[in-house]
């Protein structure tokens, strides 16, 4: 049923440029260190960064979008055989084409480490049994990409305000506004305002301090990435003024907050 075509780890940087590219074939790129920014045809700019994935779709047009910016990231093209029933969650990718699934926030640590144990099943010989095993990761992978993954772009101004703020929550939100968010909607921020009070949302800015916050409470419950970066991630200056706004909104602390609900894996 799948068919590995390639599944390795390497660099992207300016030193090894890759021009635009499009495969006949699902590729899963996972970022282990570092920042790639990628233009994806029927997504448009997406910027990721360590432990984040897409799995891009047959004939999907991307390119990077910063030649300066290196990544180390992993690959996995396959292909699924046309022919035969796909069970869970190949089932979902069956026809796809020109397009694909974000992972943001950094993926759950256990999705980090199926990837890396692919990896090291990858560089052995080939066997049916090593086969059936990068099956096995790879349906475990994929069934968390598919779980809590975005697909698709913001519309072109269609979309209802709870739409777009799902849309929102996928993105990077370092330098996220409501300008972004306008722009996404293809109205103007006064417009943007009136329709989120029209359709019962809060203000556009206080939903995206929401967003930022989901992102930073996902973070400091589910990895072990230092609030420094954390901060910067969700688009805070620094430490000081993250702890100011997460305490304001939850009343504590980031660090208490992930003492209190830390999950071990």
């Amino acid at each position: 049923m799948i068919t590995f075509l390639l599944h390795g780890y390497g660099e992207f940087s300016p030193r090894q440029p890759l021009k635009a590219v499009r495969w006949p074939h699902f590729d899963l790129l996972f970022v282990h260190r570092g920042r790639l920014p990628l233009n994806v045809h029927g997504l448009g700019p997406v910027e990721l960064h360590t432990g984040e994935a897409i799995l891009l779709y047959p004939d999907t047009l991307f390119e990077p979008l910063a030649p300066r910016s290196a990544a180390h990231a992993s690959v996995q093209h396959f292909s699924l055989d046309r022919t035969a029933e796909s069970p869970p969650p190949f089932n979902q990718l069956v026809g796809k084409r020109d397009g694909g699934v974000v992972l943001r926030g950094k993926s759950p640590d256990h999705v980090q480490r199926d990837v890396e144990r692919a990896l090291a099943w990858a560089r052995l010989p080939a066997t049916p049994e090593r086969h059936a095993m990068r099956e096995a990761l790879l349906t475990l992978i994929l069934g968390e990409i598919l779980r809590i993954g975005w697909e698709g772009g913001p519309g072109d101004g269609v979309r209802d305000s709870s739409s777009l703020l799902q849309w929102a929550s996928h993105q990077p939100l370092d330098n996220f506004r409501v300008s972004t968010l306008a722009r996404a909607a293809g109205v103007s921020e006064s417009t943007l305002r009136r329709r989120f009070s029209r359709e019962g949302e809060t203000a556009p800015g206080d939903s995206i301090l929401q967003l930022r916050m989901n992102l930073a409470k996902r973070l400091l419950c589910e990895t072990g990435m230092p609030l420094k970066e954390i901060a910067d991630r969700v688009g805070y200056g620094g430490p000081i003024a993250f702890n100011h706004a997460f305490k304001r909104e939850h009343g504590l602390p980031p660090g208490a907050f992930r003492k209190q609900n830390r999950i071990r894996g």
